[in-house]
C-alpha cells in the first residue's frame, strides 16, 4: 500500500514539474501572419503586424514563411528584409525561413507593452509581401 501511495505522489510531482516547464513555453505572444499577405515597401519601413508583452524581455523573434512579388500573386526569389521592433527599433536584416531576434526598444520592454513589427525590403526597387511569425517575450 505505502509504494501505491509514493508511486501516486510521485506522478503527481512529476506532472506538477512538467506543467511548470511547459508553461515558460508559452510566455511569448505570438502573431502568425503566415496565412496572410501583408505588405513591405523596398524604401521605407511598412506596418506588418503587432502583439502584447506577456513577461520582460528584450527580444523578440521573426520567422518570414514566404516572400512573394510587388503584386502579391506569386512566390518571389526574395530572400531577406529589414525589420524593427516599433519605429524606434534597431534595424536587424532577416533571412526568408529561419527565426531572427530583433531587439526590443528599452521602453517597450515590460509586460503588457503592445510591440509592433515595421520591416523594409532588402532590395530599394522591389517591394514585396511576406507571411511569417512574429513573438514577443
Amino acid at each position: 500500500m505505502k509504494n501505491k501511495i509514493k508511486q501516486y505522489f510521485r506522478t503527481i510531482l512529476v506532472g506538477a514539474v512538467l506543467c511548470a516547464a511547459l508553461s515558460g513555453v508559452c510566455i511569448a505572444q505570438e502573431y502568425n501572419f503566415s496565412n496572410s499577405k501583408r505588405f513591405v515597401d523596398s524604401n521605407s519601413y511598412s506596418y506588418v503586424c503587432a502583439a502584447t508583452k506577456t513577461s520582460q524581455g528584450n527580444y523578440a523573434e521573426l520567422k518570414i514563411t514566404a516572400m512573394y512579388d510587388a503584386d502579391g500573386n506569386f512566390a518571389s526569389n526574395y530572400k531577406q528584409l529589414y525589420a524593427k521592433a516599433t519605429h524606434l527599433g534597431t534595424e536587424t536584416l532577416v533571412t526568408k525561413g529561419t527565426w531572427c531576434e530583433v531587439k526590443i526598444p528599452k521602453d517597450y520592454r515590460a509586460a503588457g507593452s503592445y510591440v509592433k513589427l515595421y520591416c523594409m525590403g532588402h532590395d530599394p526597387a522591389l517591394d514585396c509581401y511576406i507571411s511569417g511569425y512574429w513573438n514577443v517575450h
